[in-house]
């Protein structure tokens, strides 16, 4: 169940990292034809008008697309953090109660937010405790 919600937010991470090398990809490309056209300019004597028209469609472009880029750049940082928190939250607890239960002590239980990707494993985790806990008591 977990590796569900893993997977679709791991894709969700990839499709937006390669939309971020796109974009740069993009800006790179636009920056070339800039640098082509003004030397096509200088070589075939092409009106200035023109030139400077097309140079300020393309640096629309690439001020969009790095805008763009921007907002891409900090989706990634914040999914990147949220995925983390989610994946690696849980998990510190758990190693310490399991610590614990290596250690001989048992009854100690854990608790999730809803929604953490490990939530059934750290459930099973705390069913195996409290019952270690009964079968050392009994």
């Amino acid at each position: 169940m977990f590796a569900g919600r893993l997977e679709s937010r791991l894709l969700l991470f990839g499709l937006i990292m390669i939309t971020a090398v796109f974009s740069v990809f993009a800006l790179v490309c636009l920056s070339r034809i800039m640098l082509t056209l003004n030397s096509i300019s200088y070589a075939y004597s092409l009106p200035p008008e023109l030139i400077e028209t097309i140079n300020g469609s393309v640096r629309f472009a690439m001020i969009g697309i790095a805008f763009g880029a921007l907002i891409v750049t900090a989706l990634s940082v914040i999914l990147t953090f949220v995925l983390v928190t989610r994946v690696y939250g849980p998990m510190v607890p758990a190693r310490r109660v399991l610590k614990d239960m290596v250690e001989g002590r048992f009854g100690e239980t854990l608790r999730t937010r809803h929604g953490d990707e490990f939530e059934d494993v750290v459930d099973l985790i705390n069913q195996l405790s409290v019952q270690l806990a009964k079968d050392k008591g009994a």
